[in-house]
Order: structure tokens, then sequence, then C-alpha cells
């Protein structure tokens, strides 16, 4: 199987199975032996069952875990999944990049390269990006991990 074949299947399975927990396992482990990491920014469910957009406060709680996260990991690529998590980067390292500008690019951010995408979230896919649109953004994720790996 060719390289770019591989990594093209293993990006389509992450998107794919994002919400299936085991599933995302094995494809963590498939991203850690490429040194990639896959990190979560999230609050508990609601009583309700809801997986609401976290509050202002529930980021601030989590900002500071999240900083050391990447300090001590030191990845150099950053990929957020949606404007929630593109936002919480500010409380670590201030940027201006806003999701519907920067989306799938590679930028600069706190001395490494993040790449800003659409969350997959079925709202998302039928109100703002399509699936096919969000298959070719999470390939921006390779790009940046061979952009880092060329310096």
């Amino acid at each position: 199987m060719s390289e770019k074949l591989h990594h093209d299947q293993l990006f389509d399975q992450l998107f794919d199975r994002l919400a299936d927990e085991a599933a995302a396992c094995v494809i963590c482990e498939r991203m850690r032996e490429r040194k990639a990491v896959l990190s979560r920014l999230s609050s508990p469910r609601k009583p309700s069952g809801a997986n609401d957009k976290p509050s202002r406060s529930e980021i601030r709680n989590c900002s500071d875990f999240l900083r050391r996260q990447i300090e001590l990991i030191n990845p150099p690529v950053v990929a957020t999944l949606g404007a929630v998590a593109l936002n919480a980067l500010m409380l670590i390292e201030p940027h201006d990049y806003q999701l519907r500008d920067a989306a799938a690019k590679i930028l600069r951010w706190n001395g490494r390269l993040l790449v800003p995408l659409y969350h997959p979230s079925p709202q998302v896919v039928i109100t703002v990006r399509s699936l096919e649109e969000q298959k070719r953004d999470f390939r921006s994720i390779l790009r940046a991990i061979k952009k880092s790996a060329a310096k």
C-alpha cells in the first residue's frame, strides 16, 4: 500500500468514525506512531444528556490543563475541531484567527503550526461544510505534519 493511500485511508477512517470511541483508539494509536496527537477540549455532559457547547468558565477551567498538555507533548502541529477549540487557544497564546476565514489553512501559532478545522458534527455538515469538504480539510493536517518535518 502506498504511503499516500495509507494516510488518506487513515484520515478517512478518523473522520468517518470520530464518534466511535473504540475506532478512535485504534486510529489514535496509528497517529501516535506518526507523532501526531489527538486531544480533546470538552465539558461534561449536561444532566439532560446533551453535549452542549462549553461555557466560557468551563473553557477557562480547561485552558491551563490544555496549555500544560501542549507544553509537555510539544507537538509541531495543533489541529482544532470547531470554533470553540480555536477560540480556546486564545487563552494560551493570543491569535486573530476566525474559523470561517482560517479553516483548513496551515497557520503559525505559539511556535508551531495550527490547522483550524470545522467540527464534523451533523449540524455543521448540513449547514456549513459538506462531508466531502471536511474530508479534504482533514488532509491539511497531513500537509502540516509534512511541512513541520521538513524544517
